[in-house]
């Protein structure tokens, strides 16, 4: 049953309108008035807490306390960090004391939509990208590899930036048996052949 209501709820116009609900967060259009602002967003908030209600109690989210603390954090953004930007606002928010503390709860909302895709241009790199790694001569790849390269991929720096000493130094070392029982270590210069060389028989 619980699986049901999880999918009934994530019907196209619940997600739609839960994307929309969140510009409660986007303090730069909110009411100038005091008396207006307290009662701003408050549909909307009581939405979005039933909507994630499952995601927000599995982390840890007080869902009553979350509705006080948007009241709070309304005033106070208000009063002091009108002008900033929602980039550097959200991230001193989320990363500095005492905001973390006193708005632990309602920063999960925060957090989700923060995270929330404005397009599927992601999901479908995701799947190119898995399509590309796990071919038909690399079907045996186990689950945890296929997603560790997936993400390499899609995240990881370029081959132009990546400096692949760390990780072979990291693959010759862990190994239960010695990888090759020569290797004397990374080599420190790579030698230069400015001419021909002689060849000894």
């Amino acid at each position: 049953m619980r699986a049901t209501v999880e999918y009934e709820d994530l019907t196209p116009s619940a997600t739609a309108k839960a994307v929309r609900s969140f510009k409660i967060f986007s303090h730069d259009s909110w009411p100038e008035q005091r008396d207006q602002l307290i009662d701003y967003g408050g549909e909307e908030l009581d939405f979005l807490l039933d909507h994630f209600s499952i995601v927000l109690t599995r982390n840890g989210c007080d869902i009553n306390l979350a509705r006080e603390e948007y009241q709070s954090m309304k005033m106070f953004i208000a009063s002091n960090y009108v002008d900033k930007s929602s980039h550097s606002l959200w991230e001193m928010m989320l990363t500095k004391e005492p905001y973390i503390s006193d708005y632990k709860n309602i920063l999960h909302l925060v957090n989700i939509m923060l995270v929330l895709p404005v397009s599927s241009a992601v999901c479908e790199r995701g799947f190119s990208a898995q399509r590309r790694i796990k071919s038909d001569v690399r079907g045996s790849l186990h689950v945890d590899t296929v997603e560790d390269l997936i993400r390499i991929s899609l995240e990881g720096p370029s081959l132009e930036e990546f400096d692949a000493k760390e990780a072979v130094q990291m693959w010759f070392s862990q190994s239960k048996r010695a990888r090759r029982p020569n290797y004397k270590g990374w080599p420190t210069e790579v030698p230069s052949h400015s001419g021909p060389q002689e060849v000894e028989f």
